[in-house]
């Protein structure tokens, strides 16, 4: 009879998505689903640590959710730069 324990699965990789103004990070997201805003109107994002998952990023040009939307999709570790346009606030949504 063997004494050993099944080892539990590592944690997930964890992953961000970074926003920039003229190649400069000015804030990260790392939640799925969570609208959050953001200052200095970035207008760029790219994961610089790459999420095993297909992922939407929504980018909207006002606070809150509000104003005209813009969306970068990305692929499973994907670390594509897309130029969304300035944008105030931002959500990852996993596709």
């Amino acid at each position: 009879m063997s004494s050993r324990r099944a080892q539990p699965a590592p944690p997930p990789k964890p992953w961000r998505v970074n926003a920039y103004v003229n190649g400069r990070s000015v804030g990260f997201h790392y939640e799925f689903d969570k609208l959050e805003n953001i200052s200095s109107n970035p207008t760029n994002v790219s994961f610089t640590s790459g999420c095993p998952y297909p992922t939407l990023v929504r980018c909207y040009t006002e606070a809150n959710g509000g104003g005209y939307m813009s969306a970068a999709n990305f692929a499973a570790n994907s670390r594509e730069n897309f130029n969304v346009g300035a944008f105030k606030s931002w959500e990852v949504l996993r596709r």
